[in-house]
């Protein structure tokens, strides 16, 4: 089993070998059979190395989604293959498990965030032509996505969570319960009253909490912060791959990982789930508006 940060080491030296190496033969047309060799091995090196880095972000029970697919998957095995491939396989809607390429996958920032759960009831935003409505989730999708039990589909945006009510269901029970507990209470024989030998009764009082309703603005104040909450790792992963893809370490560190580590704290595996998970919420809004300007032609 090979160590997957060793071999990303190994190949990104490689790597840059290949490069010195086509620098050297720059200019010498006697060397085209080379330098066309030297590329093969450079592409072959540059797709392992990608395909390494992609499957090092996935860890088993991760959320994971398909790019353009609504459906969600489960992570359930990592494996490299005979020739140092990484492969995630991942089991779609609790089915069977497949084996799928790393770079076609994508971490589910809204599922590993945990932001709502099957069996939860959710209440369609205003604007929307079922608007004020709500529905029970029967299904999790892809990108915050739901289905409910009447099989209606419900974008991220369209939906907003219903906190579980306390004492919603059952207050004229508890009410009346609390009433005769002040009933007896009060009726009750002084304790210097009460027989020998009577038993000693525990008496559990129930608070009640009476939820407050919020006004319409106030629900889509929420809404709105609930969305920032969510995305506010966005900006954090969008700054990470600029820095990596530019380079922009290389005056004091050697690797990106290393960089990462000392100045802020971050393990590789978190920086790169920080990259993904920004990338997801960017495809998010790039359908999402992609949408709107549909509706406006």
């Amino acid at each position: 089993m090979i160590c997957v940060a060793d071999e990303i080491s190994l190949l990104t030296r490689t790597e840059q070998q290949l490069h010195t190496s086509k620098g050297n033969l720059r200019g010498q047309k006697s060397k085209v059979k080379e330098h066309k060799q030297l590329e093969k091995e450079l592409a072959a090196v540059l797709r392992k190395r990608q395909n390494l880095q992609t499957y090092d972000v996935f860890e088993l029970g991760m959320p994971v989604h398909r790019i353009n697919s609504s459906r969600l998957g489960i992570v359930k095995e990592l494996k490299i293959t005979p020739g140092g491939m990484g492969e995630v396989w991942v089991s779609w809607d609790g089915l069977l498990q497949i084996p799928d390429v790393p770079n076609l996958l994508q971490i589910d920032g809204a599922a590993l965030a945990k932001i709502i759960a099957v069996g939860d009831r959710i209440k369609i935003v205003d604007g929307h032509k079922l608007g004020g409505k709500t529905f029970a989730v029967e299904r999790l999708l892809a990108r915050g996505a739901v289905e409910t039990t009447d099989e209606q589909i419900f974008e991220r945006e369209e939906w907003q969570k219903v906190p579980n009510s306390i004492g919603s269901e059952g207050d004229e029970e508890v009410i009346h319960s609390t009433a005769s507990y002040q009933e007896i209470l009060m009726g009750s024989p002084p304790t210097e009253e009460l027989e020998e030998g009577t038993p000693e009764t525990t008496l559990t009082i129930t608070a009640i909490v009476q939820l407050e309703e919020l006004t319409k603005d106030e629900e889509k104040e929420r809404h709105r912060l609930e969305l920032k909450v969510e995305r506010a790792f966005v900006e954090a992963g969008t700054a990470l791959r600029q820095l990596r893809d530019g380079r922009l370490y290389r005056s004091t560190h050697k690797t990106f990982e290393e960089y990462c580590r000392d100045r802020f704290g971050f393990q590789r595996r978190h920086c790169y789930q920080l990259i993904e998970a920004a990338g997801v919420v960017e495809n998010l809004c790039a359908n999402s508006a992609q949408k709107d300007l549909g509706i406006k032609h």
